[in-house]
């Protein structure tokens, strides 16, 4: 991941506030489809009727989306994986524990 300096600042605010406005423009969508399927208003059922059902499916449409929209930012920032620099300096190599040792000679 890249560090956040004054050369790259620019770039990753631009990238965030991209993938902000995508995020509302997609939550703004998915309520309007929502409206637009549902015979009844919404707003009524929700405020008036105290329908919690339906706020509850509401409220899960709008997450869905927000995980949808943060998986999407968090792969397109991702930078590559760069290679060991040996065979032996992989992760479980330089995190192992020391072994203690069984030897009865000792």
């Amino acid at each position: 991941m890249e560090h956040l300096t004054w050369e790259t600042a620019p770039t990753l605010i631009g990238i965030s506030a991209a993938f902000a406005g995508v995020g509302l423009a997609l939550f703004a969508v998915s309520f309007w489809i929502m409206s637009k399927l549902c015979p009844f208003s919404i707003r009524k059922e929700i405020e008036e009727d105290q329908n919690v059902a339906l706020a509850i499916v509401m409220a899960s449409v709008i997450i869905g989306m927000a995980i949808i929209v943060s998986t999407q930012s968090a792969s397109l920032r991702r930078v590559p994986a760069q290679k060991p620099e040996s065979s032996r300096a992989t992760f479980s190599h330089r995190f192992r524990a020391p072994r203690r040792c069984t030897d009865s000679r000792r």
